[in-house]
């Protein structure tokens, strides 16, 4: 659910190297992806193609409900739902703030 809201994902470079060493027939590696299939500048149905992304390191600002080790949507006392990530150190009240504007401007 929170993860969804992160918008800053980046590539992660696949080691050629080992990978390479191991592809059977018909798997194609390169820095950026995994293809499974003939020919990856010909796409056919049923070819596969794999990459990895990461979210950097870096301080997020949640809110939701805390359960053990872990954070989840909160439900309100009206079945609403809260489940809010910003990329930074953002304050509590500017974060509902934003949620606010946000959906005032979806219900227009």
């Amino acid at each position: 659910m929170f993860v969804r809201q992160l918008n800053n994902w980046e590539n992660l470079p696949i080691d050629v190297g080992n990978m390479a060493k191991r592809a059977r027939k018909n798997v194609h590696i390169n820095s950026q992806e995994i293809y499974l299939g003939q020919d990856p500048s010909s796409h056919q149905i049923g070819d596969v193609r794999i990459t990895f992304a990461i979210v950097p390191k870096g301080t997020i600002s949640i809110v939701g409900k805390q359960t053990s080790n872990e954070i989840t949507t909160y439900r309100t006392k009206n079945n609403g739902s809260i489940n809010l990530l910003e990329q930074g150190s953002v304050d509590v009240s500017e974060m509902f703030a934003r949620a606010h504007d946000e959906n005032v401007a979806l219900t227009r």
